[in-house]
């Protein structure tokens, strides 16, 4: 009886170590999905993040201009090397380049006066003030000369519009009741121009009685003004004329050849009218300039005489200021007519030549920096494993798997970007060596090494059970059987292993699930 029982024994003991054996063989190869016993040695883990990312240049810009103008000179091309602060392409400045000289002229003589004003007047003040005055009476005089001959000329011109050109088919031109020579036509605007003329022959006998009269010392803000209403019932009457005349076709009496003739005569008329308007109102803001600036030297020179008070000192020194603002305004005018690099690095795109018209905020440079930046977005799953200086290996799919390209990762912007429904986060590496094969725009492989420790006991992964706070590994006893036993765990590489730091020793069995 003993013996069958011990014998029953024996059966069972041969037959669960048979079955340990059977499923649990010592095997280090790692099969997804398989049951086995795994032998606990050293190794080294390394824990990495795999991404793709683009190469970017560290600094883009884009560059145009603030205003329109043509092209003077471009000073690069595609392709070229430039510094921070090299001019790139130029607008046609020159007139700014006069404003600039002058408004600099102008500061130095602001400058000189505030100086003097400060000093107080000398002799030397009495007798420029002096001089300022005397040419001014004589800017005067001259502008009341030419305004003078500016009416007279006004007058024949209106005059020759009217009585030498509108009369030629003017029945009784001068008379109270002047009447069109030409049949037909709109009956309300030939009203208009017979009652216009009539009007007119008054205004042009009182407009030469009074330009008779004038002298050169007599003010001429009458006659100017006398001129100014005859002027207008003129280009009323030349416009009438010409609306009249439009649909006027030749008959037996009025050959086609004199119908033009007139037409001319209005059109001819009107073109003198307009001119002699123009050129009097010239000549008058020039007289009235002319008197604003005897006012002025005047009032100068009596302050000179006077001595300067602290309120003219200090009005001086505010034209001064004035005077710095006006440069600084022309230089920045001329600084938006220059393209000038903000950085070092390549022109990667040029699209202009000399002479072309230019429209404001057109791209027509691009330059980049020649170092260069790997941008790759990361996932929210993997955001929390990697950390600013941590390295990184890439590679990029011009050049292979062979040729590795290491990084560290610089930068992880704290907001996050949707991307199909996923929360990434902008992050930069930067290369550790710039290599001249590296170009813009490559696509970067990138393996971020998060963690990395060397001879270090370590496991599958599938090995460890977890309870709760707790990691536990069932191992083979003495007895070759499998028991629980807790472990504490380090870092978990990228290939599935994890590492041990208590609980097991190297060369023990572990059961893989």
């Amino acid at each position: 009886m003993r013996f069958t029982i011990s014998l029953v024994v024996l059966l069972i003991v041969s037959t669960g170590v048979a079955g340990w054996y059977f499923f649990y063989a010592p095997n280090n190869d790692f099969e997804e999905g398989s049951t086995f016993a795994y032998q606990v040695k050293r190794m080294s883990l390394k824990r990495v993040v795999s991404l793709n990312g683009i190469v970017e240049p560290e600094k883009k810009v884009e560059l145009s201009f603030e205003r329109n103008g043509k092209v003077k000179n471009v000073y690069t091309s595609v392709g070229e090397k430039v510094v921070a602060g090299m001019l790139l392409v130029e607008l046609e400045n020159s007139d700014l380049l006069a404003d600039l000289a002058r408004a600099e002229a102008d500061l130095a003589a602001e400058k000189a006066d505030l100086s003097g004003t400060e000093k107080g007047p000398t002799e030397e003040d009495n007798d420029i003030a002096n001089i300022r005055v005397k040419n001014a009476e004589r800017a005067i005089e001259d502008s009341r000369n030419e305004l003078l001959a500016r009416i007279i000329d006004t007058y024949t011109k209106v005059d020759d519009a009217i009585r030498n050109r509108l009369d030629r088919f003017i029945n009784y031109p001068q008379s109270p009741r002047p009447e069109l020579a030409i049949s037909g036509g709109n009956s309300a605007i030939r009203q208009s121009i017979e009652s216009g003329r009539a009007s007119v022959e008054l205004l042009l006998n009182d407009w030469h009685k009074d330009i008779s009269e004038l002298t050169g010392t007599l003010d001429f803000s009458t006659v100017i003004a006398q001129s100014y209403v005859a002027i207008d019932s003129v280009r009323a009457i030349l416009r009438n004329t010409t609306f009249f005349l439009d649909p006027v076709t030749s008959s037996i009496s009025l050959t086609q050849e004199t119908l033009d003739n007139y037409r001319a005569d209005v059109s001819a008329g009107r073109a003198n009218v307009e001119s002699v308007r123009i050129a009097l109102i010239l000549s008058e803001e020039k007289f009235n300039s002319a008197v604003s600036t005897l006012r002025l030297t005047e009032g100068e020179r009596r302050k000179v005489r006077a001595g300067f008070t602290q309120d003219e000192i200090d009005a001086a020194r505010a034209r001064v200021k004035r005077a710095e603002a006006q440069v600084l305004k022309v230089k920045s005018d001329f600084s938006k007519t220059v393209i000038r690099s903000p950085i070092t690095g390549v022109i990667s795109r040029f699209e202009t030549k000399k002479g072309e018209a230019i429209v404001s905020g057109k791209v027509i440079v691009t330059a980049m920096a020649t170092h260069y930046l790997i941008r790759v977005n990361i996932p929210e799953a993997d955001i929390t494993k990697v950390k600013i200086d941590d390295h990184a290996i890439v590679t990029l799919d011009a050049y292979g798997s062979g040729e590795p390209f290491p990084a560290i990762l610089t930068n992880i912007e704290p907001a996050e970007e949707i991307i199909q429904g996923v929360a990434t986060y902008k992050s930069t590496l930067e290369f550790e060596t710039q290599d001249p094969r590296i170009k813009s725009g490559m696509t970067a492989n990138i393996n971020i090494v998060t963690s990395e420790k060397t001879d270090v006991l370590a496991v599958p992964q599938r090995a460890v059970i977890r309870r709760g706070e707790n990691r536990y590994i069932r191992v083979a006893n003495a007895r070759n059987e499998p028991e629980e036993r807790k472990v504490e765990v380090g870092i978990v590489d990228s290939k599935g292993f994890v590492e041990i730091t208590e609980g097991l020793s190297e060369g023990e069995s572990v059961v893989v699930y």
